[in-house]
């Protein structure tokens, strides 16, 4: 079974960059199949994040929209802020209630957890 390559020369990994919850396109096309191969070996699928949102993901317009982002994007030659990511503010409740009903596809599709970087 061919996961792709985590850290490989393309970078690849599980999600569609830093500060998205979509399926990479390329190396996770069918990632209900693939997440089923592992339940099915005994496996369990837990998913490395940040917290922070992307421009490209499809959640950050309603993000900004209710005034969910913090206005810190990091230094400009930090790997992780380099592409206008943003800072989820968990200092409010409802962000992190919404925020975690934004990880309802990827529950469905078959991913067991998170592990996140609160640094």
């Amino acid at each position: 079974m061919d996961l792709g390559s985590p850290g490989g020369a393309d970078r690849g990994g599980m999600n569609n960059g830093v500060g998205t919850l979509e399926f990479h396109p390329r190396l996770w096309a069918e990632p209900e199949r693939v997440l089923g191969e592992l339940k099915a070996r005994g496996l369990r699928v837990v998913s490395h994040e940040y917290p922070v949102l992307s421009p490209k993901s499809p959640a950050f317009s309603e993000a900004t929209r209710l005034g969910y982002l913090v206005d810190y994007r990091g230094s400009s030659s930090s790997v992780m802020f380099n592409e206008g990511q943003q800072f989820l503010d968990f200092t409010r409740p409802e962000v992190g209630a919404w925020w975690w009903a934004q990880h309802q596809a990827l529950v469905d599709s078959g991913v067991d957890g998170w592990w996140l970087l609160l640094w």
